[in-house]
């Protein structure tokens, strides 16, 4: 529940949250419940829209995935207009996985993926599909200042750069991280940023944490200790030159506030973003050595920031005429 917010500008008195915790990811009787409440809340219902993103296509778990297609599937067999919204496809798709896409999109549910590389996977797994882009870069919304804010606001007005940089606990979970970030670290210093570490996920906070405790030249580096909502990100990244990241999500925020980000690729879902808005080079793959990658392309931006910067406000441009389309005719 705490993951979603709604909008000021929304008339809140118009939506009701129901939250259902075991409905995907639950067993048994307290599932049964989840199941029976979702039913009431679909009865009448005018559209189902599930936020596909990166759990279709089993990457987390091969049955979350085939019970969220399922629910997709009993809802259009209901009559109700169902879609997926903007999602990724990773090579090599468990096979009952994609099955259950298969019968879902049969029975009428819209699916849409948010990449090119991920529309040809599903169009090869005979999976019928639509082409959009992902749903975060159609975010919208301001925050209110916090310390944080005023912290790169004193930066910037003090002849400054900034540079925000996010450490994966997905990626720490099979690689560590530690060595390639301080050299990261370094490279960033010696050209001039001041830097702010930046969790997006509640498995970053940790891996945050160990990093700044590694050693005496990282403990010193300004971090965030807690999870920031879309719109405070949005806000810093706003201020930032450029983003560093394992998360894909705080790419698009900061690519979509024109900032160059440099993004580390897991389950191949991040390519095809990158080529979307122009920068492919600037995806990363998170292996021995990725730092070396990473300090080559921050030199880079130091020649070629100007035609980067159009090229990426280009792709955003388009990125958010596909992503779009995840809502035509709701």
């Amino acid at each position: 529940m705490d993951a979603f917010e709604v909008p000021e500008e929304f008339e809140r008195a118009r939506i009701k949250l129901v939250v259902l915790p075991r409905l995907v990811y639950g067993r048994g009787v307290s599932r049964l419940f989840n199941i029976v409440a979702f039913a009431r809340v679909l009865r009448g219902a005018r559209s189902l829209s599930i936020v596909g993103a990166d759990v279709m296509d089993g990457g987390y778990g091969r049955r979350p995935s085939v019970l969220e297609w399922s629910l997709a599937s009993a809802a259009a067999k209901a009559g109700i207009q169902t879609r997926v919204l903007g999602f990724s496809w990773k090579n090599d798709v468990d096979r009952q996985v994609q099955v259950a896409a298969r019968r879902a999109t049969r029975s009428g549910v819209v699916a849409f993926a948010r990449d090119p590389h991920s529309r040809a996977r599903l169009q090869a797994n005979g999976v019928k599909v639509e082409e959009a882009a992902d749903v975060v870069f159609l975010h919208s919304g301001t925050s209110k200042p916090n310390v944080h804010d005023e912290r790169l606001q004193g930066w910037i007005e003090a002849g400054k750069r900034v540079a925000i940089l996010n450490m994966s606990g997905l990626i720490q979970a099979t690689f560590d991280q530690t060595e390639e970030y301080g050299l990261i670290v370094e490279v960033l210093r010696g050209l001039g940023y001041e830097i702010l570490l930046l969790p997006h996920v509640s498995t970053d906070i940790s891996v945050i944490e160990a990093f700044r405790s590694s050693g005496p030249t990282y403990s010193n580096i300004d971090y965030v200790e807690r999870l920031l909502t879309p719109t405070e990100v949005k806000a810093l990244v706003a201020k930032a030159d450029v983003v560093v990241t394992g998360r894909m999500h705080l790419s698009i925020l900061g690519l979509s506030m024109g900032v160059p980000s440099i993004v580390l690729a897991t389950q191949g879902k991040v390519l095809g973003l990158m080529e979307l808005v122009g920068t492919p080079r600037f995806c990363v793959d998170p292996v021995t050595g990725f730092a070396n990658i990473v300090e080559i392309r921050l030199r880079e931006l130091e020649i070629s920031r100007t035609e980067t910067v159009a090229m990426i406000n280009s792709g955003v441009h388009e990125a958010r005429v596909l992503a779009a389309v995840n809502f035509r005719d709701l």
